[in-house]
This record gives structure tokens, sequence and C-alpha cells, in this order.
């Protein structure tokens, strides 16, 4: 099964950012990131490892300010929110891997 592309197509990848969202942690978190070669490599990994990749121009060129390990910047919390939410309510094999995120009914 290939990963879900939340956006746009095959281009050729520029920059790349990899977020991490686990339990207990308080907000999203890079933990790697990277232009050129680098980027293709994250790509590639994410791809092997079935992890969903959404393309942003705008959001990578922010996200590739931050040092890994830090915490996603104020500026890019709606964004990001709203890509959680959509692999939330879309991804069921994402959410799964997720029970912190199960629906308190």
């Amino acid at each position: 099964m290939k990963p879900k592309r939340l956006h746009g197509g095959a281009k050729k990848t520029e920059r790349a950012v990899a977020l991490r969202y686990a339990a207990g942690d308080e907000l999203p978190r890079v933990v790697a990131k990277g232009a050129g070669e680098i980027a293709q490599r994250i790509v590639e990994l994410a791809e092997e490892h079935k992890v969903p990749i959404f393309e942003s121009d705008s959001l990578s060129a922010l996200l590739t300010k931050v040092d890994p390990g830090s915490t996603i910047p104020r500026e890019s919390f709606e964004i990001v929110a709203e890509i959680l939410c959509f692999l939330y309510h879309t991804d069921k094999e994402w959410r799964a891997g997720r029970p912190m995120l199960a629906r308190k009914d």
C-alpha cells in the first residue's frame, strides 16, 4: 500500500520536513529536515514506512527554519492541526496507530 499524498503530485522534492506527534507530546516536533538529496531521502523513508505525505511549499519553507527536536512554531499551528484532523477522519490505519487520539464518546 502506497502512503497517501495529501496534496500535489510527482514533482521533484526540493525540501522536506518530518514531524512527530506522539502520546504525551504537547505539540508536534520537527524530527528531520533537509533540502535536495536529504529531502528526497526523507520522502523515501516516509514512503517505505507508509507515513502520509503532505506537500506544501509554504509550510515546508516555514518548518525548515525550525531546529530538529523543536516544536512547530505558532504560525504553523492551524495548518498542522488541519492536516492532523484530516488524517484522523480519513485514514483509519493512521488513527489506529495513535490510541491517544481515540474518541471518548
